[in-house]
C-alpha cells in the first residue's frame, strides 16, 4: 500500500514537525522557527532559496528544484555526472530539473493531468531528454522500470506513491556507484519500520533540514551502491 493511501495512519505530530494549531500565533512561530534555523545553519543562503521556492507556489511548475532538503540536494549533485540516467517515481518540478542536469530522464506519474501539464512545461522549455509514463494503477507504476535493463540507472529517486514496492523494484537496476534517493525519511512508517531489501553493502545517507515549498524541517535519504 502506498504511504499517502493509508490516510488514518497519518499523524502531524509524529510525521512531521507542523504543529496541530494553525492559528496566527503558531504560524508566526513556526516561521520565526524556520527563518533562525536556516540563518544560523552551516548554509544561510538556504533561506533566500525557500523563500524563493514558496512565492513560487502561486504558479505551478515555476520552481524548477527537487522538493528534497537542501543539503539531499547538494549532495546529490556533487556525485551526479553530467552524462547520468536518472528515473523517478513521481514527476513534477524536479523532472524539471534532472532535464537539466542530466542526460536523460524517466519519469513515472500516476496523475494524468499532472502528466499533460508537466508535457506542456518540458515542450516549452524545449527539454527533449524526459520520457513521461503514466501508470493507471499500482503495478503500472511499480513495475514501469523493468522496461530497463539492469543495472543501467546512476539516480533513481522514489518520491511517488507505493515507496517500499518500488525501493525494491529499484534496486536491480541502479547502477554501481548509483544513488538511490528516498524522500521524507522522517515519517513514522519509516521510524517503525525501516525499508527493507536494500543490501547492508550500500552506504546510508540521511539529510535532515529545511526543504523547499514546506514550512517543516524535512529528512532526505540517499542509499549509495558500491562501485566496485
Amino acid at each position: 500500500m502506498s504511504m499517502f493511501e493509508n490516510k488514518p495512519a497519518f499523524n502531524p505530530a509524529v510525521n512531521s514537525k507542523v504543529p496541530l494549531k494553525r492559528t496566527p500565533a503558531a504560524l508566526a512561530l513556526r516561521l520565526a522557527c524556520l527563518v533562525c534555523g536556516m540563518l544560523f545553519s552551516r548554509n544561510p543562503q538556504d533561506l533566500a532559496l525557500w523563500t524563493r521556492s514558496m512565492w513560487s507556489r502561486r504558479q505551478l511548475l515555476r520552481y524548477a528544484q527537487p522538493w528534497f532538503t537542501f543539503d539531499a540536494t547538494r549532495a546529490i549533485r556533487r556525485r551526479l555526472p553530467s552524462s547520468a540516467r536518472v528515473y523517478e517515481f513521481g514527476a513534477g518540478n524536479s523532472t524539471i530539473y534532472w532535464a537539466r542536469n542530466a542526460m536523460s530522464v524517466c519519469s513515472v506519474e500516476s496523475n494524468p493531468q499532472w502528466v499533460r501539464l508537466l508535457t506542456a512545461k518540458l515542450a516549452a522549455l524545449a527539454l527533449h531528454n524526459v520520457q513521461l509514463v503514466a501508470a493507471a494503477d499500482q503495478a503500472g507504476y511499480v513495475e514501469s522500470i523493468r522496461a530497463w535493463p539492469r543495472d543501467y540507472f546512476d539516480l533513481i529517486v522514489v518520491d511517488g506513491d507505493f515507496r517500499r514496492e518500488c525501493v525494491l523494484e529499484s534496486i536491480g537496476h541502479l547502477k554501481p556507484g548509483g544513488m538511490l534517493v528516498v524522500d521524507n525519511t522522517d515519517w513514522h512508517w519509516f521510524r517503525s519500520e525501516p525499508l527493507a531489501g536494500i543490501p547492508p553493502a550500500w552506504v546510508r545517507l540521511a539529510y535532515p533540514g529545511y526543504a523547499p515549498l514546506i514550512g517543516h524541517r524535512s529528512e532526505t535519504t540517499l542509499f549509495v551502491r558500491p562501485d566496485h
